[in-house]
C-alpha cells in the first residue's frame, strides 16, 4: 500500500494488480490508481513493475508471481524481498533487460531513515548495509 501511494503522490500511474482482487481495488482506490484485471501485467505494458507479496522469500526462493515472458519491454523491477538479496524475480528480470533494485535496499533505507529520525545524524549507511547483509545470512539466506 505504501509504495501505491507514493508512487501516486508523485502522479505515476498506478495499476495494483493482487492475489486478492478486492483488496487489490482497495489499495488502488486509496493510491488513486485503479486494479490490474489479471493477475500478471502483460508484457510490455508497464514501466516499473514492484512486488509487494512474500513469494520468492527465503527458503522458497525459487518462488515468483510473475512468469518471465511478462517482464519483456518492462524497464524497472522492485522486489520487496530481501531474504534471499537476489530472488528468482529479480534474476528473470535482469535476463529480460530490466534494471533490478532488491528488498535489501528498502529495509536499510528505512533502517536509514528511522536512524536519522532518532538520532539527528546522518546514518551510517555502510555499516547498516553490511549489519542487513550479515542478518540475511544468519537467516539462511543470502545475501
Amino acid at each position: 500500500r505504501a509504495v501505491a501511494v507514493a508512487l501516486g503522490r508523485r502522479l505515476a500511474e498506478v495499476t495494483v494488480y493482487g492475489r486478492r482482487p478486492d483488496e487489490a481495488a482497495r489499495v488502488a482506490a486509496f493510491a488513486g490508481g485503479r486494479a490490474g484485471a489479471g493477475p500478471i501485467p502483460a508484457a510490455g505494458s508497464w514501466d516499473l513493475l514492484v512486488h509487494a507479496t512474500p513469494v520468492g522469500t527465503w527458503p522458497d526462493a525459487d518462488a515468483s508471481l510473475v512468469p518471465p515472458e511478462a517482464l519483456r519491454g518492462g524497464r524497472a523491477v522492485y522486489d520487496l524481498v530481501y531474504n534471499p538479496a537476489r530472488t528468482a524475480l529479480l534474476d528473470a528480470a535482469r535476463e529480460a533487460g530490466c534494471e533490478t533494485i532488491g528488498g535489501l535496499e528498502m529495509l536499510v533505507a528505512q533502517a536509514a531513515a528511522q536512524f536519522e529520525r532518532w538520532t539527528g545524524q546522518p546514518a551510517p549507511l555502510d555499516v547498516m548495509r553490511d549489519a542487513a547483509e550479515a542478518g540475511v545470512r544468519r537467516m539462511g539466506g543470502a545475501a
